[in-house]
């Protein structure tokens, strides 16, 4: 089957996904006259359109007409690069691909919503009578998952969408679970038995998961198992780009170093208790200590203010890193750059950097980040032809020290030509925002 076979081939590269990346779709709405629309870019998903109430929330392909859906790679890749933020060409095999993740995407989400009506009917023996699965899921404690989403796989929705890769074995009467990037869009589902909701077997992922549950029930809880008896989700860096000015409440069993992960990844979400006093306010600032490497410096601040305690000691020795670079081994430790040099630590530069994301202003591309020299952290920003030869790096990098006031930049100078290359090895990770340089140039910290 042709449908089965492009959804399982491992080279399908190119998706809906890395199209709706590309396509820079404020540009391409403002073009096309759709208005009323504000835009989020996601990581991963590209961007989307949604209007004030959230009512609507679509990317490329749910805004056209869906005659036209199919046409779009080809339409935008050969006629109208100007929509684009990087190059796109065009293939015929490319085409194929998109087209038929396209169908995948829309035929799991129909399957996903039939599974929601299905559960509403289906039945299950249960204690040797047939009982509405809902009220078996009531009667145990669990009538919280029918408020997160879930669904049940029937012989029904099997036959529907016979059309889909279905694993094989008998999985009639299990539970469907979504996880969502958008709270229109789901991007994966897996599966389990009604009372075992940590055994989630795989059914279809697109890109990565995101939150499990409910994002209207303004409360985040530690799990899946959490989210079994009480409404709720599951935190995902996705959420924070849906969560309304509505105050969001954290579940008591949310651990420590998951209230770090959503204090560093929240920006738009509000909460009634911040994740720094909910860690503080259940005595868990000991624990706090063991995951303190997670925190950035502006979070350090902020927690030595309110705890009252010295942190930075042990924040230092919890930052060391340690890469691979040829024969060599490096590490960032004290924020400075050493090698190991016949057993021992040699230093190679006074300083490090941190990129944190590389944003596209038209055709520049901007490095952002932060500067740590001893005891401080200054952040910066720097084009990226700073970042194309060592020389053009040692430059930009003493004027940004100069500028900044924080002294002179050292490099050992048996690593003058290899600076470039260690600095780039400790940021694989930085991510290119094309979002931030839609409505600004960069800032007065740019260097030239």
């Amino acid at each position: 089957m042709l449908v089965y076979s492009v959804f399982h081939n491992k080279y399908l590269i190119m998706n809906c996904n890395y199209f709706n990346y590309k396509v820079n779709l404020p540009r391409f709405c403002a073009k096309m006259g759709y208005a009323g629309y504000q835009y989020v870019k996601l990581p991963t998903f590209g961007w989307y359109a949604y209007n004030n109430d959230k009512s609507f929330i679509g990317n490329i392909f749910d805004l056209v007409n869906v005659k036209d859906r199919e046409y779009l790679y080809a339409l935008i890749s050969k006629d109208k690069p100007e929509y684009l933020d990087f190059d796109l060409a065009y293939s015929t095999m490319t085409e194929t691909c998109i087209k038929y993740n396209l169908l995948e995407c829309q035929l799991w989400s129909a399957a996903y919503a039939y599974s929601r009506k299905e559960l509403e009917t289906y039945k299950i023996t249960f204690k040797g009578k047939r009982t509405l699965l809902k009220d078996v899921l009531r009667e145990n404690g669990f009538a919280a998952m029918l408020d997160n989403k879930v669904g049940v796989i029937t012989s029904s929705l099997m036959e529907k969408f016979n059309m889909l890769p279905w694993p094989k074995g008998e999985i009639r009467g299990k539970i469907l679970v979504p996880s969502f990037s958008t709270p229109q869009h789901i991007c994966s589902l897996e599966y389990c038995v009604w009372d075992e909701p940590t055994a989630l077997l795989p059914l279809w992922l697109n890109g990565e998961k995101g939150w499990y549950g409910n994002l209207e029930s303004r409360k985040i809880v530690s799990g899946l198992k959490e989210l079994w008896s009480t409404p709720g989700c599951t935190w995902d860096y996705k959420l924070d780009y849906w969560s309304s000015q509505q105050i969001v409440t954290l579940s008591d069993d949310i651990t420590v170093n998951d209230a770090i992960r959503i204090w560093t990844e929240s920006k738009n979400t509000v909460f009634d208790k911040s994740p720094l006093d909910f860690i503080i306010d259940n005595g868990k600032i000991e624990e706090l200590k063991l995951h303190i490497g997670n925190l950035s410096y502006q979070q350090l601040k902020e927690a030595e203010e309110k705890t009252g305690e010295s942190l930075t000691s042990c924040w230092k020795k919890a930052r060391q890193q340690q890469i691979q670079i040829g024969s060599r081994t490096f590490t960032r430790r004290d924020n400075c750059y050493w090698v190991y040099k016949k057993g021992k630590l040699e230093q190679v530069t006074n300083f490090a950097i941190e990129i944190e994301t590389i944003v596209k202003t038209g055709k520049t591309f901007i490095r952002k980040g932060v500067i740590y020299f001893g005891d401080k952290a200054v952040p910066f920003e720097m084009d990226e032809r700073y970042f194309t030869t060592n020389y053009m790096f040692h430059r930009g990098i003493k004027d940004k020290f100069l500028s900044a006031g924080l002294g002179v930049p050292i490099v050992h100078p048996s690593f003058f030509n290899k600076a470039l290359l260690v600095i780039d090895s400790f940021n694989q990770g930085a991510e290119i925002d094309t979002q931030q340089g839609q409505d600004s140039s960069s800032s007065d910290e740019s260097v030239g």
